[in-house]
């Protein structure tokens, strides 16, 4: 296997790429929007004629749960299907992978600059990798290997003011974690404090803004409470989060409140690099 055709599905963004295994470099990096996808194995044909070579076997992490062949995408219509790909494509084989084992796999090859620590833990396994963008998932990575624990289809097991209100908004007899961790999240948060709607795309441009600064403190809030909740349940001692909501929001952080928060003594780092999970790709068929 000379070149291995590779795919970072998310519920905003698709990335392709074809990865030369004998030097694990990424070529041929192209990006689509999910949500404009409507048959992916004709996307994949299309990507695949415009190569210079000819993979036939291929790696797609999913963001969404694995059953059986088939990734149906939590926060997309978009199902990866080995079997449809495999019969529709070049492909000879087709491997399907979770988002977040992906992000877990490519924790090693992040550079320390794109790492920031808010608290340090020697033990380092078993660790709960988070990531958080269009939807919230997570699952726990111990001696190399990685369970999914779909963290963000969970019940958020208190009641408050804000998620009254989100269950009254969202039309739900109960809230779960991603409808306030995610980037939909931060929109309903935003709603709250604010009184009227917006998408999160829009944000950046009103960074100064009061309401927007008070939507993402209590996303970080909320979050700490989810890492507070899910390190009892799984016993974990590090804690990893990632994805692009986590990136573009770092500059509302404050630190000291989220461990504040958390409240418990587990090591804490977030990841800044928006590549974590191609480099995760490139590295899992090669461990």
């Amino acid at each position: 296997m000379s070149y291995l055709l590779c795919g970072d599905v998310s519920g905003t963004n698709t990335r392709l790429f074809v990865c030369n295994m004998n030097s694990l470099v990424i070529e041929n990096l192209m990006e689509y929007k999910t949500q404009e996808i409507e048959d992916f194995p004709k996307l994949v044909n299309d990507f695949m004629n415009q190569l210079s070579c000819s993979p036939t076997i291929a790696l797609f992490a999913g963001a969404g749960p694995k059953t059986n062949d088939a990734i149906h995408l939590s926060n997309s219509p978009l199902v990866l299907d080995s079997y449809a790909l495999e019969q529709k494509t070049p492909l000879r084989s087709v491997y399907l992978i979770n988002d977040i084992e992906v992000i877990a796999y490519g924790l090693s090859y992040v550079g320390e600059e794109n790492k920031k620590v808010l608290s340090p833990h020697q033990n380092l396994h078993p660790s709960l990798v988070l990531g958080v963008g269009t939807g919230f998932g997570g699952g726990v990575f111990d001696n190399n290997m990685y369970a999914n624990k779909e963290v963000g289809h969970q019940e958020i097991p208190f009641e408050d003011e804000i998620i009254t209100f989100g269950k009254k908004i969202l039309d739900k007899d109960t809230l779960l974690w991603e409808d306030l961790i995610s980037g939909k999240g931060i929109e309903l948060l935003f709603y709250y404090t604010s009184g009227y709607e917006e998408e999160v795309e829009n944000f950046s441009q009103n960074s100064g803004d009061f309401d927007v600064k008070k939507a993402y403190e209590r996303f970080f809030y909320y979050l700490a409470l989810a890492v507070e909740d899910f390190v009892v349940k799984y016993n974990c001692f590090q804690v990893y989060i990632a994805g692009g909501v986590i990136s573009k929001s770092i500059d509302f952080l404050d630190e000291e409140s989220f461990l504040e928060v958390m409240g418990y003594n587990v090591g804490v780092t977030l990841i800044l690099d928006y590549d974590v999970s191609l480099y995760g790709l490139t590295h899992y068929m090669s461990k």
